[in-house]
């Protein structure tokens, strides 16, 4: 008998898939098609794999959240539960076996706070999180076990509660329950907790966004609301800058500035603008110059980014050498050279065909680490099967 193939959405890379293919001392005897033992194999592959394969690919983030999808058997708090890392981590230390019992949900949430605030760094984890993780441990909430009927207090991400938890000497000077406790908790979250703790790499733009975010003081003075938690929470700042008169506010707003370029433990606040400056923008990928209709697909692209004042850059393609090439309106928008691009999403303004072409002319290089959008023109009913692959180089696809 034929034996019916299991339906899915998760599929290994193939980097994973030949290895999983011709370990069978890592595979155990387990089936090959088995969708859950090849989940396992994801956890050996991070742990041990990665450094046996070194010049391998960096794992997608698809597949990484396998590591972090809560397993069933545990409870668990929203998106924090046990998942294959975590089970894994906590099998290996018999010290934190001592501390948390992860059959219940309090110990589950001590367990994520150990693990989060420390057990990353001390199991080098850092790069396996993954973006949906990140998400989670920063998404602004009101109360992280349960929801309170004080709305009016300013919310607080899941990786500030698991900071307060584990912290009895914060717990003793912040009470969480009042804003003056909260906004004075979250000037030492930021102006010292992030450092302290090594937090940076678990932060994401929208907290980047909400501190640097000019609040105004009155109607003509403006300052980033990271000068306000430094004037609550420093009493130095406090008694330096008078906020009742427009010297005081412009004074703190000029200090502010100056001291987020200066002193070490606010400088991961300019560094992740720089980082999230250079990821906003697309590359856009067509015949730029070529004489023909597709070609106008990738000008009139540019044209759309420019109203929408989205930063660009062109990678222009050759359309063949029977297609004239003089229109030259993007020329001062070409990048050459692939190593040069520092946007992190591509749109090819081309067909599929012509963008496996490019896939074979660039290199994996043009592709990998970015976000991959097909623009794609395509006017009959059916898609070729052989060309079924080509979806494989894309993120996503735009029908025109």
């Amino acid at each position: 008998m034929q034996k019916s193939k299991q339906i899915t959405t998760f599929s290994l890379p193939s980097t994973l898939r030949f290895a999983w293919l011709i370990r069978q001392d890592v595979r155990n005897g387990r089936d090959i098609d088995d969708i859950e033992a090849q989940k396992d194999f994801v956890l050996w592959w991070i742990l041990y794999g990665e450094k046996e394969y070194a010049e391998t690919d960096p794992l997608p983030n698809n597949i990484k959240v396998t590591l972090f999808t809560p397993l069933a058997k545990y409870p668990q708090q929203g998106y924090f539960g046990i998942g294959r890392l975590l089970q894994h981590i906590y099998e290996l230390r018999t010290d934190i076996q001592e501390h948390y019992d992860i059959n219940t949900l309090e110990g589950v949430i001590n367990f994520n706070q150990w693990f989060y605030l420390y057990g990353i760094k001390e199991h080098n984890l850092n790069h396996q999180l993954s973006s949906e993780i990140i998400d989670a441990l920063n998404k602004p909430i009101i109360d992280f076990v349960q929801s309170t009927s004080n709305s009016e207090l300013p919310k607080l991400s899941a990786l500030m509660f698991f900071t307060w938890s584990v912290r009895k000497d914060i717990q003793a000077v912040f009470d969480l329950n009042t804003t003056d406790g909260r906004n004075r908790f979250l000037g030492w979250f930021f102006i010292h907790g992030v450092i302290d703790l090594g937090l940076e790499p678990l932060l994401n733009y929208y907290w980047l966004d909400w501190l640097i975010e000019n609040t105004a003081t009155d109607k003509t003075i403006t300052l980033p609301r990271i000068g306000q938690l430094f004037w609550v929470f420093r009493d130095d700042v406090k008694k330096a800058f008078n906020l009742e008169t427009k010297k005081g506010q412009l004074g703190l707003a000029n200090w502010t500035n100056k001291v987020l370029k200066t002193d070490p433990a606010c400088q991961w606040i300019s560094q992740l603008a720089l980082e999230k400056n250079k990821q906003i923008g697309v590359n856009l990928i067509g015949f730029a110059f070529g004489e023909l209709g597709i070609g106008e697909d990738v000008r009139m692209a540019a044209k759309a980014c420019e109203s929408a004042r989205i930063p660009y850059t062109v990678i222009n393609i050759s359309p063949g050498k029977t297609i004239r090439q003089n229109d030259k309106i993007l020329a001062g928008s070409i990048t050459e050279q692939v190593e040069q691009l520092t946007y992190q999403t591509n749109i090819f303004c081309l067909t599929g065909f012509d963008t496996v072409h490019v896939f074979l002319e660039k290199g994996r290089q043009l592709f990998e680490n970015r976000y991959n959008i097909g623009w794609w023109p395509w006017e009959l009913p059916v898609w070729p099967e052989q060309w079924t692959d080509a979806f494989d180089l894309i993120d996503e696809v735009w029908a025109a």
